[in-house]
């Protein structure tokens, strides 16, 4: 069984005997052996980091939607507006373009203040 990872110019293949992960490294034909526990910790970690990341973009979009939603409902923008109308006037395809390009910026900028404070 092979996995295949992005970051290892290298094939991970199962060894049920050893129970351990074998990362063989084609160039040179050695193998370097790492317990399976802390390859699974490696993995936990990306996928950590991954949810996070998702979270916290996903957390900054439902910010902007909810202002644009508070904003539909404004003196300036109409009296009698039902919900259905307003969810039809901030969900557009504009809309998911800015909030996806304003998340990621805002994700960047905390993770960078994270790091710096």
């Amino acid at each position: 069984m092979l996995f295949p990872l992005k970051d290892q110019i290298s094939v991970w293949s199962f060894k049920n005997i050893r129970r351990r992960f074998y990362l063989n490294d084609g160039v040179m034909g050695g193998r370097v052996s790492i317990p399976v526990h802390r390859v699974s910790i490696i993995i936990n970690k990306q996928m950590n980091r991954t949810w996070r990341i998702l979270i916290e973009v996903g957390f900054i979009m439902f910010l902007f939607y909810a202002n644009l939603l508070m904003g539909e409902f404004t003196r300036s923008n109409g009296q009698g507006k039902s919900l259905l109308a307003a969810l039809q006037d901030i969900f557009t395809i504009t809309n998911f373009v800015i909030a996806v390009i304003a998340s990621i910026v805002g994700y960047v900028v905390f993770e960078y203040l994270r790091k710096k404070l």
